[in-house]
């Protein structure tokens, strides 16, 4: 009984610790990457390339990283519908490459317009309000990738940020990069889990 008992610790512990790791070096990265010093452009009425690296960092695309199975480079298109204007975001070595261009294989694209942009951009807190204008569906998104790539290259941490203080954020694309939407790959890890720990319980309880 001792026997599969200790089995039984033992399958947990080989799922569930390559599990965390996975997890949080892979699909969300937040405490182990430095976010890139990018100064703030002074207060400005126009946006260009280097507007956008600026607010491409705060919005946590630092956090991305090559998918680790393919390596393909995370994308981000940046679309200001009012001027039409397109930027290609590449995040290469943790920082943003910003050109303004369509992108090539963009996974997600952000749409918004000019003056939210600058409005952003000219706050005293640019976080707090891109948090708000995501919120109030002034910041949008379109996945354009499928979501277990978006998983493996840690676009968990850009949910993360526009969902900030706001979990039950489910419109404007924003929910539909969050890897936890990927309900085959999640389910079935958390049900194994859960049968193993059961099992365990009942036979601590058969002892």
């Amino acid at each position: 009984m001792k026997k599969r008992i200790l089995v039984a610790i033992f399958i947990l512990l080989v799922i569930l610790f390559p599990s965390v790791y996975i997890y949080f070096t892979v699909i969300s990265p937040s405490f182990l990457v430095k976010k890139p010093v990018i100064e703030k452009p002074a207060l400005t009425q126009e946006i260009n390339e280097q507007t956008i690296v600026y607010i491409a960092n705060e919005i946590g695309s630092y956090k991305l990283h090559k998918d680790p199975i393919s390596g393909e480079i995370p994308e981000i298109e940046f679309f200001i519908e009012d001027t039409k204007e397109t930027y290609s975001i590449l995040i290469i070595d943790n920082k943003p490459q910003v050109e303004k261009k369509e992108a090539i294989q963009p996974d997600i694209r952000m749409i918004g317009k000019e003056h939210i942009i600058l409005q952003i951009l000219n706050s005293e807190n640019v976080e707090k309000e891109i948090v708000t204008n995501a919120n109030e569906g002034k910041i949008r998104v379109e996945v354009l990738n499928d979501q277990k790539i978006l998983a493996l290259k840690g676009y968990k941490s850009i949910y993360d940020q526009l969902s900030k203080g706001n979990n039950s954020v489910t419109g404007q694309g924003i929910s539909k990069i969050n890897p936890m939407e990927i309900t085959g790959i999640s389910r079935m890890f958390f049900l194994l889990v859960l049968f193993l720990i059961l099992e365990l319980s009942f036979f601590y309880e058969s002892l």
